[in-house]
C-alpha cells in the first residue's frame, strides 16, 4: 500500500484547553485516504488539560511493520506540555490501516521535577523521530510547550545557558527503552540571546546524526555524531556533554507513567468524508529557480539499514568451507539478505570494511569479499578428503610417494570414474590434467581440464 502519513495537532473546539493529535494518510497522488484522531484522558475519563501535541512521524520495521508518532502532552496538571509521548501503530500493508499497538508517556526530568501545577516543569516532549528495521530514535528540542485557551506558545527552543535535551532509542517491537541520554549544551548558568536545541535527527549506516543550534558569536548550526548502539557521542568536542538518564523521578532521570493512569482513544475515519481537499496549480514563477533560494531541501533522505550476519574469520579458498562460523559482521542493504554488491563491515558503526578474502556464512555457502563488498556468493561443494600423489606421467606415477591431500565429490573413499577432484576443501580448484596414485597399486587420470576422473579409470597399474 503506497501511503504518505502526515502528523499534526488540532483544537477540537473554540477556546478549548486541550488539544488532540491527528494523523492523515494520503496516497502517492496526495489524495487523502483516511485520518486518525488521538485523545488522552485520565483514568476517570476527564480530558481537561490532557492536551496532546504530535510533532513527528516515521515508519519502519521488516517483520513488524510500524508507523510511530512522537510529541508532548500535559499529564492533566496544567496547560504546560512537559511530558513526552510516543505511540506506535501496526500497519496493514495491503490497506494502509493503522491499529494502535503500544504507547508510552515519559517525563524527562531535564530541567526540574514535575511536582505542583503552580511550578510546572520546563521538561520537553519528543520532537524528532527516525526509524530503521528494528529501532526507533527520538529527540527533544529544548524545553516545554504551552497550550492555553486556544492559544499555543511553541518555545521548545530555549535561550537558557546551559540548555538540556534528551535523545533515546526504543525497540520497535514493544517499546522497550534501549538507552536515554541527557545532553547539555553550554556550561554557565544564565541567559543568552541565542536559541539552542536539537533541530533534526537523521539515521545513516554509521551513526545517528543530530543537528543542533548552538551558541556562538552570531549563533549557528553544528551536529552530533551518535553511536546508535549505545548513545555515545564522537566528534563533538566542546559542543556538548552527555550522561545516561536513570529510571528515576529525580533531576536528570526519567519517569514512565503507568498505563492505568490514563486512557488513549483513537478515532479512525475512512476515506475523506469530513476532509476537504484543496487543489492548486503552481505556476513556474511561484517557485524560486536558483538553488541558493531554496530552503529545507534534503535530497538524500533514504535510510540505509545496517544488518548483521554470522560468518567465519577471513579464510582462504582451500579452508573456507571447513572454517568455524564464530564471528558477527555487518552489511548495508535494503533487505535482510546479503547479496552480491553488499558493502560489508567488521563493526556495527560501518567504519571498517572487511578484509579481502573468503568468509563462510552458512553450512553450505561462503562469500568472497573484494574492496569492501561482496563480489560473489558461492556454494560449498560436499567433498571427501583422501591421500594421493602429485600429478606426473604414466611411466613415473607408481614411484611417487602418497603425501598430498586432495578432495573428490564422489560417494566412495577414493575418486571413481566421473568424480571431480579438487585441491581445496571448498571444491573450487580442480586438479590439473595428469596421472595420480592413491594407494600402492591404483591410479587415476584426469583429462579435459575440468578435474574429472576419466571414464576408464581408476586402474590397477602399479
Amino acid at each position: 500500500m503506497s501511503t504518505v502519513y502526515t502528523v499534526g495537532t488540532i483544537v477540537p473546539f473554540a477556546n478549548a484547553n486541550r488539544t488532540e493529535g491527528t494523523i492523515v494518510s494520503w496516497d502517492y497522488d496526495l489524495v487523502m485516504t483516511a485520518k486518525y484522531t488521538m485523545r488522552l484522558s485520565n483514568s476517570t475519563g476527564a480530558e481537561s488539560s490532557w492536551g496532546m501535541n504530535l510533532r513527528g512521524i516515521d515508519f519502519g520495521g521488516s517483520a513488524i511493520d510500524k508507523v510511530c508518532v512522537v510529541g508532548a502532552n500535559t499529564l492533566g496538571v496544567n496547560e504546560y506540555l512537559n511530558s513526552s509521548f510516543i505511540l506506535c501503530f501496526d500497519r496493514d500493508t495491503s490497506t494502509g490501516v493503522l491499529t494502535t499497538d503500544w504507547n508510552k508517556i515519559i517525563i524527562l526530568n531535564l530541567w526540574n521535577t514535575h511536582t505542583p501545577s503552580t511550578t510546572p516543569g520546563l521538561n520537553p516532549g519528543w520532537e524528532h523521530i527516525a526509524m530503521d528495521e528494528n529501532n526507533i530514535y527520538v529527540a527533544t528540542r529544548g524545553s516545554r510547550m504551552v497550550i492555553s485557551n486556544n492559544a499555543s506558545s511553541d518555545n521548545q527552543y530555549t535561550t537558557a545557558d546551559p540548555m538540556y535535551a534528551a535523545i533515546a532509542k526504543f525497540r520497535i517491537s514493544d517499546g522497550a527503552i534501549m538507552w536515554i541520554k541527557k545532553f547539555t549544551f553550554g556550561s554557565s548558568v544564565g541567559t543568552t540571546n541565542y536559541a539552542k536545541g536539537v533541530t533534526k535527527i537523521a539515521l545513516r549506516p554509521n551513526a545517528l546524526y543530530a543537528q543542533i543550534s548552538v551558541l556562538s558569536t552570531n549563533a549557528g548550526y553544528d551536529y552530533l555524531k551518535i553511536n546508535p548502539a549505545n548513545g555515545f557521542v564522537t566528534g563533538s568536542s566542546g559542543l556538548s556533554t552527555s550522561v545516561t538518564m536513570p529510571n528515576s523521578s529525580s533531576l536528570g532521570g526519567y519517569d514512565i507513567i503507568s498505563g492505568s493512569d490514563y486512557d488513549l482513544t483513537t478515532t479512525y475515519t475512512s476515506g475523506s468524508s469530513d476532509i476537504v481537499t484543496v487543489s492548486e496549480t503552481l505556476d513556474a514563477t511561484d517557485l524560486y529557480e536558483d538553488i541558493d533560494d531554496q530552503w529545507g531541501i534534503n535530497p538524500s533522505s533514504d535510510q540505509y539499514i545496517l544488518y548483521s550476519f554470522d560468518s567465519s574469520s577471513v579464510s582462504t579458498s582451500s579452508s573456507v568451507c571447513s572454517a568455524t562460523i564464530n564471528q558477527k559482521y555487518y552489511f548495508v542493504g535494503t533487505t535482510s539478505s546479503i547479496i552480491v554488491g553488499s558493502e560489508v563491515y567488521s563493526d556495527s558503526l560501518a567504519t571498517s570494511g572487511l578484509t579481502n578474502g573468503y568468509y563462510r556464512i552458512s553450512s553450505t555457502q561462503y562469500i568472497i569479499v573484494s574492496s569492501g563488498s561482496v563480489s560473489s556468493i558461492n556454494t560449498c561443494t560436499t567433498v571427501t578428503s583422501f591421500s594421493s600423489s602429485t600429478g606426473t606421467n604414466v611411466l613415473s606415477v607408481c614411484a611417487l610417494s602418497i603425501g598430498s591431500t586432495y578432495y573428490h565429490d564422489g560417494s566412495g573413499t577414493y575418486p571413481a570414474a566421473g568424480d571431480t577432484v579438487y585441491s581445496d576443501s571448498a571444491g573450487t580448484i580442480v586438479l590439473a590434467n595428469n596421472y595420480y596414485k592413491f594407494n600402492s597399486t591404483w591410479a587415476y587420470r584426469i583429462t579435459g581440464g575440468a578435474g574429472i576422473v576419466e571414464a576408464s579409470w581408476p586402474q590397477e597399474i602399479c
